[in-house]
C-alpha cells in the first residue's frame, strides 16, 4: 500500500477507537449537571437474625474487612528500590479467610501520597487467630518514599457452603 493510504487508514482506526471509547460516557463539563443523572437507590440497613453462617459471602467479606487488623508493620528496602514488609494479621472473628490483598500507600517528605503497591498473599487465616507474615516482597517503591502505610483491602471468606 501507498504510504499516504497507510497513514489515512491508521488515522481512521485511531478515530474509531476514540469514538468507541467515549461513546457511552456521559457528557459533562465543569459547572454543569449531567443531563440524565443515574438514579441512586438508598438501601435500609439489614438486620440479621440468622447465624453468621447463613449470611451471604458479601456480608461476611465486609465483616472481615472491618474487623481484621494488620498490625506490627515493619518495612525495609532491599537494594533501595524494593519494599520488604513484615506484619501480623489478627482475625478476631469466627470466620476464616484466604487470599488477602495488602495495599501499601507511600508518602513523600512533604506528606504527599506518591505511590502504592498491592499484592495478594495466598494463605489461610483461621478464625480467632493471628498470623505473622515475614519478609514479604511488596514490589518496587518510589525513590522519594519516606514513609508507608499498609492495610488489608480485599480477602476471600472461606467455609461458606
Amino acid at each position: 500500500m501507498n504510504k499516504k493510504i497507510k497513514i489515512v487508514v491508521l488515522a481512521m482506526l485511531a478515530l474509531l477507537v476514540l469514538v468507541l471509547t467515549i461513546r457511552d460516557r456521559p457528557h459533562n463539563t465543569a459547572g454543569t449537571a449531567l443531563q440524565n443523572p443515574p438514579s441512586v437507590k438508598v438501601q435500609k440497613p439489614v438486620v440479621r437474625s440468622e447465624p453468621l453462617a447463613a449470611w451471604p459471602d458479601k456480608d461476611a467479606k465486609h465483616l472481615l474487612l472491618r474487623q481484621v487488623e494488620l498490625s506490627n508493620p515493619e518495612y525495609h528496602r532491599e537494594s533501595e528500590i524494593i519494599m520488604i514488609a513484615s506484619f501480623t494479621i489478627k482475625n478476631p472473628t469466627g470466620l476464616a479467610f484466604k487470599d488477602f490483598e495488602i495495599t501499601c500507600q507511600h508518602f513523600s517528605p512533604s506528606g504527599t501520597n506518591i505511590d502504592s503497591n498491592t499484592r495478594t498473599i495466598y494463605e489461610v487465616v483461621k478464625a480467632n487467630s493471628t498470623k505473622r507474615i515475614r519478609n514479604f516482597n511488596m514490589g518496587f517503591v518510589n525513590s522519594q518514599t519516606v514513609s508507608s502505610s499498609c492495610g488489608i483491602t480485599n480477602l476471600v471468606p472461606i467455609g461458606w457452603n
